[in-house]
């Protein structure tokens, strides 16, 4: 690598603002184990009130803004759930709680504040969750209800609904459901009633909600233990929905939203990953604009038992939900929270509470937002004070949606600000602007892979990926500034949805895998073969099309396929073994080595394609595609494409040939077969004169390889580089520059850290 000098102004640009929320104390000791929280307006003057039901009693409510109490009932309530709502049509706020109880609030004629309230009992029924809403269309409101299935219970595979006839009669009707918890309410077919939805499955209401059919229509798997919100995430006018895992403590799942398709009944909706791993403990989650950009964003709470610290956070929507930012409101947990404008100021503030345990307030975050409506640019405090500025050359090659890999060591860094600040990668925050100086993305997409002798105080080393979005033009330059929070008070962080996402243990092909879920592909990778069995692209074709025998039917297939006899990267072999060593929404990165010591290799999957770094190998050695391109191999419609002369060399999957192949300019030297308006390519980085070849084998599969001829073996060079992919072209034109975007270097140049309002910095210009 060479390096330059330049030099390069700071630019003041504005920052991502975190919500700035007060927190209050409702009541430092209410009702004990208070389980269910409920907002809305009790006594009739416009404000939200807070309705508390205690394990053991008592059920209360608070008024605001004094937060005087009045008791409502004397009763526990062994339920996480209550809704308000006018039971009776009289005009005000009545209280249903579990077990199956409402209770009527003396408005309008009496005071809510001055006595208990009359009980009306509806059945003597458990639960778990519970819902109002006029299901039927008749005016007034009926009631869903579910149980639980962990905890001994194992009655959460019915859902009740409660239907209210004339004289305080109510109907029952149960719909059978897989196991679980939790229910909403959501019209998801937009037809003008709302349906219930659980995790994973929406059941359509036809409003005879009685005798008339419930469907079930699933719109994706999902944990059994689920806390479920409906909410147009995306802002297309469809009701999505977001899940959490609520239980048990110890176990581990995710955070997605789901984005509704236009026909809501078509099953397995496009899954949005908030956070993965997350405790399953997420029983509280609500969804409200909360910065008032005019976008929905989630809240959830982690209950106490959950290994420290147990947070209550904000993921505020930055892109209509592909991009998000985090904020922690507390580490001292929360349960069953919600949102409500308390104060009617403009805004929505979060009410919560712990469910046990020593720590259990009734609290608020008070959302402090300025009170002039939307705030779309409000600024705020900035990321933080110090940034490094990273220019991005694109050289001679357009690049789309690249992924830009800097390796960096922050403690130098940061002892050049003169500052005695230790490095904590969880407050990156990286941003793009303009040559103006102005902000074309305030939360640029990025992860953070520590080296293995990472140190925040002594090395803090790593690798930085950051995403340079959309269209790069040839001989384009851009500019990112990457922030670093060095108060360590943990605000506004970062989150992003996976464009690349890794699952362990997956039995595939009749070995444990990894599932590899990329933008334009799926790949399965053999932990004892270290090569991939299977690269699926969006239709469902399969490239390889490994399975156990069948020599080239099935057994011979996969790539790299490097070590023959051995069984080096080979799917199916049982040589070797793998382990994940980094993962994040930009990269996988899976490290495998041979059970001999004699091979070590490094493959990083990104959105758009895969990188082998060859680390030690047996050589010679080759690297093979052994699969069945769009499929299965069709030698007279299925074609190669491989460079030479302008317009490239083009030929049938029945032609063999034989010959050194190298890319334009010199620099390494590449193939692709295809099928149809896609193909797969396969490059070799370092451009060397060993023979390549390609034959197809009985009509079965093709036999490509770089250095080789027949069974001899040519390549000698490690390490060695590799990339893999899919390009939805045909034409040589549009591979070739797809091939330079994936693999040609960029040119990157990091500058020192700058304090903000600091004028200029020294660069370091490095290949990436």
């Amino acid at each position: 690598m060479c390096a330059e000098i330049v030099l390069l102004l700071a630019l003041s640009l504005p920052v991502l603002a975190q919500v700035p929320f007060d927190h209050v104390i409702v009541d430092p000791e209410g009702p004990k184990d208070p389980w269910a929280k409920i907002v809305g307006d009790i006594n009739g003057d416009a404000f939200p009130d807070v309705v508390i039901g205690g394990r053991v009693g008592p059920l209360v409510w608070y008024a605001y803004p004094s937060w005087s109490k009045a008791v409502i009932a004397e009763g526990g309530y062994k339920t996480v759930d209550g809704e308000l709502g006018d039971v009776d049509g009289d005009g005000d706020l009545d209280v249903v709680m579990g077990g199956l109880i409402w209770y009527e609030n003396p408005r309008p004629g009496g005071n809510p504040a001055g006595g208990l309230w009359k009980a009306h009992k509806i059945a003597d029924h458990p639960t778990h969750d519970l819902e109002l809403g006029d299901l039927d269309g008749d005016g007034d409101l009926d009631v869903v209800t579910r149980d639980q299935s962990e905890f001994g219970h194992k009655a959460g595979n019915r859902i009740h609904l409660w239907r209210q006839d004339a004289g305080d009669k109510w109907t029952e009707k149960v719909i059978d459901c897989p196991h679980g918890e939790s229910i909403a309410l959501g019209d998801m077919d937009k037809d003008g009633d709302p349906d219930v939805v659980i995790g994973g499955v929406w059941y359509e209401n036809t409003r005879d909600i009685v005798n008339g059919p419930w469907s079930g229509h699933r719109f994706g798997q999902w944990h059994p233990s689920a806390t479920v919100q409906v909410a147009d995430i995306n802002g297309d006018g469809r009701p999505d929905v977001v899940l959490s895992p609520s239980e048990l403590g110890g176990q581990f799942y995710k955070l997605s939203w789901f984005e509704a398709p236009s026909d809501p009944k078509k099953d397995h909706w496009k899954e949005h990953v908030l956070v993965e791993p997350i405790e399953c403990v997420i029983h509280g989650l609500v969804t409200a604009d909360i910065n008032g950009d005019g976008m929905i964003d989630v809240v959830y709470s982690e209950m106490h038992q959950g290994a420290d610290p147990d947070e209550v956070v904000v993921f505020l929507n930055r892109e209509n939900g592909s991009a998000w930012t985090r904020q922690i409101l507390s580490t001292k947990g929360s349960h069953f929270i919600r949102a409500a404008d308390i104060g009617n100021d403009g805004d929505m503030d979060i009410i919560g509470a712990n469910w046990s345990g020593p720590y259990q307030p009734i609290e608020i975050w008070e959302n402090q937002s300025e009170k002039s409506g939307p705030l779309p640019g409000r600024q705020g405090e900035n990321v933080g004070r110090y940034f490094i500025p990273i220019i991005v050359h694109a050289g001679d090659v357009e690049r789309w949606d690249k992924p830009v890999e800097v390796d960096l060591d922050f403690t130098p860094l940061l002892r050049k600000t003169g500052d005695a600040v230790s490095f904590n990668e969880r407050l990156i925050r990286i941003t793009e602007i303009n040559d103006a100086a102005e902000i074309v993305d305030d939360s640029v997409r990025f992860q953070f892979d520590k080296a293995p002798d990472f140190d925040a105080g002594t090395n803090a080393k790593g690798t930085l990926i950051f995403l340079a979005g959309k269209k790069t033009p040839a001989h384009a330059t851009r500019i990112y500034h990457v922030y670093l929070d060095t108060t360590g008070v943990p605000h506004s962080l970062p989150s992003f949805e996976p464009l690349v996402r890794v699952t362990d243990a997956v039995q595939y092909r009749q070995q444990e895998s990894f599932k590899i879920e990329a933008q334009n592909a799926t790949y399965y990778y053999h932990k004892q073969g270290a090569g991939f069995a299977s690269i699926i692209d969006k239709d469902g074709n399969d490239w390889l099309g490994y399975r156990p025998g069948g020599g080239p039917a099935g057994e011979y297939r996969g790539i790299p396929n490097m070590g023959h006899p051995e069984g080096y990267c080979h799917p199916g072999k049982t040589v070797s073994s793998s382990k994940i060593i980094c993962r994040g929404p930009l990269k996988v990165s899976l490290l495998s080595k041979s059970n001999d010591g004699k091979m070590q290799c490094l493959w990083d999957i990104f959105p758009a394609c895969a990188r082998l770094t060859v680390l030690k190998m047996r050589t010679p050695y080759w690297f093979l595609y052994e699969g069945t391109p769009g499929g299965n191999l069709d030698e007279d419609s299925d074609y190669c494409i491989r460079p030479g002369g302008p317009d490239g060399v083009r030929t049938p999957a029945k032609v063999k040939w034989d010959g050194d192949v190298s890319a334009p300019g010199g620099t390494g030297e590449w193939v692709c077969f295809g099928d149809g308006g896609r193909a797969i390519f396969l490059i070799h980085h370092e451009d060397d004169e060993q023979v390549d070849s390609y034959w197809p084998m009985q009509g079965q599969m093709t036999v490509f390889g770089f250095g080789r001829s027949g069974l001899n073996k040519f390549m000698e060079i490690v390490p060695a580089h590799f990339t893999i992919g899919l390009c939805e072209s045909s034409s040589f034109a549009d591979v070739a520059k797809t091939i330079r975007s994936a693999y040609s270097p960029l040119s990157v140049t990091v500058g020192s850290p700058q304090n903000e309002g600091q004028e200029s910095s020294s660069l370091v210009t490095r290949d990436s």
